[in-house]
């Protein structure tokens, strides 16, 4: 009787060491392996991803963002870069063309779920976070305030609030 359930307890840790080496190491690989083939730079690093060596390199530069200064090095025009999340595959966008064809066609793009969820957090369901009917609701209605002649109308009222901001700032 002790040696079945022995078998059992091994049984279940070797399922469950299986399934956290799939998670960690196969999953967010075979996903990368699409974005590689298209020619984007991609990087592997278990569990949190580049977000560890953005915190290691926070603490040795004083800056977060470095390792985006040694891909710019590398490839001094990237278009993207890619990383493992968890089980993810993310991708950063750098080309502006590619930033607008995802800003603009949201339906076709899958935003990352933790990321959304921190901005939900931070700044509620506004354009950065909303998808589908809402996105173009809230995109239409800020669209109207980038219009050339409503920005060139504002532009005394910001010029005297700056002044004023500076002003209290000596």
């Amino acid at each position: 009787m002790a040696l079945s359930f022995s078998l059992i307890v091994l049984g279940v840790l070797g399922l469950s060491l299986l399934w956290l080496i799939n998670f960690i190491f196969i999953l967010p690989l075979w996903r990368m392996r699409y974005y590689r083939k298209q020619g984007i730079p991609c990087e592997f690093f278990p569990l949190l991803g580049i977000y560890v060596k953005a915190f290691k390199n926070l603490d040795k530069t004083g800056e977060f963002y470095a390792m985006w200064k040694e891909l710019i090095k590398k490839e001094p025009r990237p278009k993207a870069f890619c990383t493992s999340v968890l089980s993810q595959a993310e991708v950063t966008l750098f080309d502006p063309a590619m930033i607008k064809e995802f800003l603009g066609h949201p339906e076709r793009y899958v935003k990352h779920p933790v990321v959304v969820d921190i901005f939900k957090e931070l700044m509620g369901n506004g354009l950065v976070t909303a998808e589908g009917k809402i996105w173009k609701t809230h995109r239409k209605l800020i669209s109207l305030n980038f219009h050339y002649e409503y920005i060139h109308s504002i532009v005394p009222e910001i010029v005297i609030i700056a002044q004023e901001i500076f002003e209290k700032l000596k």
